[in-house]
C-alpha cells in the first residue's frame, strides 16, 4: 500500500500499519464527509478537484492519497480535542 510504502521512505522503525490492514478510503470519506464518490468527497473535502484529469490513473491516485492526508489530519485534530 502507499502507506506502508510512505513509512518505508521515511525511515519510520516502528510500522504502526500491519503489512495485512488496509485503510479504505471510500469507508473513510463516507464517515468524515457522507460521500463515498472520489469527485464528491474531495468537494465536501474543499480540495481542488478537475474534471477534466478526472479518471485519469494518476490524478485519482494522487486525489486519494490527498483525501487519506485530509482525513487523517482532521481525525487528529479531533483526537487532539478528546
Amino acid at each position: 500500500s502507499f502507506v506502508n510504502a510512505a513509512v518505508e521512505r521515511t525511515g519510520i522503525k516502528r510500522n504502526p500499519f500491519h503489512p495485512f490492514s488496509c485503510l479504505d478510503t471510500v469507508t473513510l470519506s463516507a464517515l468524515a464527509y457522507g460521500q463515498t464518490v472520489l469527485a464528491r468527497a474531495i468537494k465536501a473535502a474543499n480540495i481542488e478537484w478537475d474534471n477534466d484529469r478526472a479518471h485519469s490513473a494518476m490524478y485519482d491516485t494522487e486525489k486519494t492519497a490527498e483525501l487519506f492526508c485530509k482525513i487523517h489530519n482532521l481525525w487528529l485534530e479531533k483526537s487532539a480535542d478528546l
